[in-house]
């Protein structure tokens, strides 16, 4: 009853014989209201890495003879049990995390960005056959994009500074480990043009209009990754002013294209904001997002070099995946001592507006914020500073990535969206 009553108050191993290990995992399949949901594995030993196990996998309920063959039964449970045999026996876990992701999509709410196809158990009215072609389309939209990864070259870590190179600031780092073709030492310096791999694009609805007149002129070539396109509905999500034609035409421009590349990170009118939601659940540190709006830099908050262009210049990156830039100058801000308290992060860049205004010493450079002072802000307090990097009249606003963003980012729930974390700083002597 414990388990029932509250699942989270044992949340760890349950070591028991075998007949009561069978009644409570049936006991466990009522949790989340249905006996469809959730897999189960017997294994022969604890898996790993190195030694995947054997194991017998299954809904956690068995079968359901009672509605054999109309069509009709949950096949969630099923797919899922797929998903921990690809992970435990396999040692897939890339491709398990992909059909547990499609699982979610199909399942979740469309106040949660989800397609709402359940079978009737869940309220819904869809047939066994119709939730399992849903999960297959949303699987082949998240499984094109580890395609792309795989066939791409991993950019090599460095173990120690090669003694020739010049010393290099954060946001340089990251320029030249994603620079592509870069001549040894392997530095950049500003004013060099780089050719650089890109992690991510984003825009608006807003700013999707415009780049879709130049993704059209290139004959619509496709994207390069449909997962690290994200294209959130926010600008114009003003429910007093959708019956009118021109948020209505963004909109739909949006959706359209969405379905066409089957984007995998497509975000529908009032459930996030563009770069809030970015952020918090996709940016990593070490990263290059390059977006269409001039606060794209509010994902420097984690440690990522992000760079707001104009809409047709975010198009390339979005196409191929790479482009060009201009290796910038960077002005470093320290952060010394704690702030009073209630002071928070956006009094912080103002008072830093306040006493070196605007288009100043950022005019046209990245902006590093660094020193001690950084353990008393937050995320979200960096993520205040970061997005006013364009306000400040920097290209970018880049925090140096330390335990308290680690600790952010770990709190995500899919693996995907922080193993690829690169942790910078800049050289003493940059």
């Amino acid at each position: 009853m414990l388990m029932v009553k509250n699942p989270r108050a044992l949340n760890g191993v349950v070591l028991t014989e075998n007949m009561f290990g069978d009644i409570l995992s049936d006991e466990a399949s009522v949790i989340p209201g249905s006996l469809g949901l959730l897999p189960s594995a017997s294994l022969n030993g604890v898996p790993s890495a190195a030694q995947p196990s054997r194991g017998l996998y299954e809904p956690i309920h068995g079968s359901a003879p009672d509605i054999a063959g109309q069509g009709v039964a949950n096949p969630v449970g099923t797919i899922l049990s797929a998903a921990m045999m690809l992970r435990y026996s396999l040692g897939m876990e890339r491709e398990a995390e992909v059909v547990e992701l499609a699982v979610r999509r199909v399942l979740d709410s469309d106040e949660l960005n989800g397609w709402e196809i359940r079978t009737r158990d869940l309220g819904g009215v869809a047939s066994t056959a119709d939730v399992g072609d849903a999960v297959v389309r949303a699987a082949v939209a998240y499984a094109e994009g580890l395609n792309v990864e795989d066939a791409g070259a991993v950019p090599a870590l460095l173990a120690a500074r090669p003694a020739e190179r010049r010393g290099m600031t954060l946001c340089e780092k990251i320029i030249a480990h994603h620079a592509i073709g870069l001549a040894a030492p392997g530095d950049v310096q500003p004013g060099d043009m780089v050719c650089v791999g890109v992690d991510w694009t984003i825009a608006s609805e807003l700013t999707w209009k415009g780049m879709d007149k130049t993704y059209s002129a290139m004959g619509r070539p496709g994207v390069n990754r449909n997962d690290r396109f994200w294209l959130a509905i926010d600008h114009t999500a003003d429910p007093r002013i959708m019956d009118q034609a021109k948020p209505r035409e963004l909109v739909s421009t949006s959706e359209a294209f969405a379905e066409e590349a089957s984007l995998v990170d497509f975000y529908r009118p009032n459930y996030t904001i563009l770069h809030t939601e970015f952020y918090r659940e996709r940016a990593q540190p070490g990263q290059l997002v390059i977006g269409a709006d001039s606060h794209t830099c509010s994902a420097g908050a984690v440690g990522a070099l992000s760079i707001g262009m104009g809409a047709a210049d975010v198009v390339m990156p979005l196409v191929t995946g790479e482009t060009w830039l201009q290796v910038p100058e960077t002005v470093e801000i320290r952060f010394v001592g704690a702030p009073p308290f209630g002071i928070g992060g956006k009094d912080i860049i103002l008072d830093v507006l306040r006493q070196l205004k605007r288009n100043t010493v950022a005019f046209e450079r990245a902006v590093e914020y660094t020193g001690p002072g950084l353990k008393y802000m937050s995320c979200d307090a960096r993520f205040a500073c970061a997005n006013m990097a364009t306000e400040f009249g920097g290209i970018a606003g880049v925090f140096e990535a330390d335990e308290i963003t680690a600790a952010y980012v770990a709190k995500r729930k899919s693996p995907t969206y922080k193993k690829h974390s690169l942790y910078f700083r800049a050289d003493a002597d940059a």
